[in-house]
């Protein structure tokens, strides 16, 4: 079983907000944070909260956009030091690595995959999980091993922290996104890399129960993407559109809610933190929250 390894990546100058009350964010690869979830946990980061991520894999498996970049055995280094520039970009405090191998996650036993995440779950003491839901976004055997994880993980610590009542949230970003990024490159007359697949990537519309609005931390989050070098190729929406469409287009981002689960016609939630208040907390407030 590979050794966690915690990268700091508090950005310079700032205040650790403490480890109670905050987002830990659970994820399969570096990028997946970026990509899925960057506007979110910039915005939550800049108002305070203590945002923490949980990367499982390095991501030594991917393909490399530009082999100016990085080499088959040097990508595992150059995809970490990628991560540690994008968590900067978002105000992660802390980010940590587990270290299993790329692609293995399926075949990694599962009480032993859970118990790594319930461990950094328990010593962060998250008001609220992120992770992907059961479809990984488009099946990634990796993403889907994670979900089970750090659903499990999550079950088993809200049980122990009642007082906290923790709430899990998924990536669900929707078709009808898929869709319009689709429509939007083909406009332009730019590659359509998500035509041939808009049926099948992320979730029914009708999945998402939250959209958090990022509008003011859109670029945010296209710098921790574009700090993905390696693994943003040149005919991705994120490289081939204007920066004014990737605003419209990014200016939300979508969560289903695993926990509490969403009754029937219940309201679109807007905020991860709706059941409590929002803003830098000592550990103190928190508890007396």
């Amino acid at each position: 079983m590979p050794d966690c390894r915690v990268m700091d990546t508090l950005p310079d100058g700032a205040e650790d907000p403490g480890t109670l009350g905050g987002l830990l964010a659970v994820f399969a690869h570096p990028d997946d944070e970026s990509y899925l979830a960057g506007g979110t946990l910039a915005r939550y980061a800049a108002s305070g909260v203590r945002v923490a991520l949980l990367c499982a894999t390095l991501g030594e498996a991917g393909d490399i956009a530009d082999p100016v970049l990085a080499a088959r055995e040097t990508l595992p280094s150059v995809r970490e030091a990628e991560l540690g520039a994008a968590a900067a970009c978002l105000g992660l405090t802390e980010t940590h690595l587990l270290d299993y191998h790329d692609g293995s996650l399926a075949s990694v036993d599962f009480p032993e995959g859970v118990e790594r995440v319930s461990e950094i779950m328990a010593a962060q003491r998250p008001r609220v999980v992120l992770t992907f839901g059961p479809e990984g976004v488009y099946g990634h055997p990796d993403h889907v091993a994670i979900h089970r994880w750090a659903k499990e993980a999550f079950h088993r610590y809200r049980a122990t922290e009642p007082a906290l009542a923790p709430r899990l949230y998924y990536v669900a970003p929707p078709r009808s996104w898929y869709r319009a990024v689709s429509e939007r490159t083909r406009l332009r007359g730019v590659p359509d890399r998500y035509g041939p697949r808009v049926e099948v990537l992320g979730v029914p519309d009708e999945l998402v129960t939250t959209r958090v609005a990022v509008g003011e931390y859109v670029t945010a989050r296209l710098a921790a993407i574009r700090a993905h070098r390696s693994q943003l190729f040149a005919d991705h929406p994120f490289a081939t559109l204007p920066d004014v469409d990737l605003q419209e287009l990014l200016a939300v981002e979508y969560y289903t809610r695993g926990w509490p689960v969403a009754a029937p016609r219940e309201p679109v939630e807007a905020d991860l933190f709706a059941a409590w208040p929002v803003g830098a907390r000592t550990e103190a407030e928190w508890r007396d929250a």
